[in-house]
């Protein structure tokens, strides 16, 4: 984004999920790169993100409920600019009591919920590109008068690992480990196989590593296979991603917020496709690799399959695939 002019402040709301505010993690730094006052206001359950940021940025935070939504009375009026990048009913009943002015929405035909037309005062012209990144920028843009394009994004990292939470973890994989192995929750369609996965940490050795977030508490994984289990805590997640890029490493796993984090950290990151469309969340501009099963249902988008043979969009990946696009240039 270029500088110039006197620069009008913003507030973004982007108030979940962990995934989806990483994503827009760009936009908040191109404005503050520029010299834009910003601040983002984020759901309590994704603010810990926030607190790890590499640049300056208010964040308010919105604790679900009527009494959440009365306590922001008056923020929008703090602000020139106020845009939802969300566009469901969330994101417009908690905007429409922030007192704000103008509240400046996605296109009508961009939003996630038909609701949330209800709620936004100007909106912006409709994207051509599907990208929820790219849909964001547009509402930014027309909020700003300009025209933004991926061009005008800065690069990650967008996040700054703890160096006490970086060290712990230095002492507690092997030296060799720099190849993270992002496991999914059991019944989530998107996850590639753990079978697939564990034979890929046996095949790196002591180079690769397992990681389980709090879905995957439940998963068994075969003794002698190194599994970092995680409780939720952000923090240690940015510091996993800080260690790999210091160790010049990778993370490999499916469209997820964890791996979406791990991108925001700087991290070469390899995405695995299913019934997720790599156009509307993959990484913005950046090649995926998308499984062979070909489905008339899909992209689906979809967190549960109604598929009659069950979560099948990553039966057909191949151990010799996710071997190459993780050891690939």
């Amino acid at each position: 984004m270029r500088a110039g002019g006197p620069l009008p402040s913003v507030l973004l709301i982007r108030l979940s999920s962990l995934g989806d505010v990483a994503i827009a993690l760009p936009i908040a730094a191109g404005l503050v790169a520029r010299g834009h006052q910003v601040g983002w206001l984020v759901e309590e359950r994704c603010a810990s993100l926030l607190e790890q940021l590499a640049f300056p940025l208010q964040v308010h935070v919105w604790r679900r409920g009527l009494l959440g939504r009365f306590a922001l009375r008056g923020l929008g009026a703090q602000y020139d600019l106020v845009c939802d990048l969300q566009g469901n009913a969330k994101s417009g009943f908690v905007a429409s009591g922030l007192g704000a002015d103008c509240i400046i929405g996605l296109g009508a035909g961009d939003v996630r919920e038909r609701s949330n037309l209800l709620f936004s005062d100007e909106r912006a012209p409709n994207c051509e590109d599907p990208h929820v990144l790219a849909r964001s920028l547009g509402v930014v843009a027309h909020a700003l008068g300009e025209k933004l394009g991926a061009a005008d994004l800065p690069l990650p990292p967008f996040l700054k690992a703890r160096e006490a939470e970086v060290a712990r973890l230095r002492r507690l994989l092997a030296p060799e480990a720099k190849y993270a192995l992002v496991l999914g929750q059991p019944g989530d369609p998107r996850r590639i196989p753990g079978p697939l996965l564990e034979d890929l940490a046996q095949a790196l050795g002591p180079a690769a590593f397992l990681l389980a977030g709090p879905g995957e508490r439940s998963l068994h994984v075969p003794a002698g296979i190194p599994c970092l289990r995680q409780g939720g805590d952000i923090a240690e997640l940015v510091a996993v991603g800080a260690l790999l890029r210091q160790r010049q490493g990778r993370a490999l796993g499916h469209d997820s917020g964890a791996l979406h984090v791990l991108r925001a950290t700087g991290v070469d990151t390899r995405f695995v496709f299913g019934p997720q469309d790599p156009a509307r969340t993959g990484p913005f501009a950046e090649d995926v690799l998308v499984a062979d099963m070909e489905l008339e249902c899909r992209p689906c988008l979809r967190r549960h399959c109604e598929h009659p043979r069950g979560p099948v969009c990553m039966s057909e990946l191949r151990f010799e695939q996710l071997f190459a696009a993780l050891r690939g240039s």
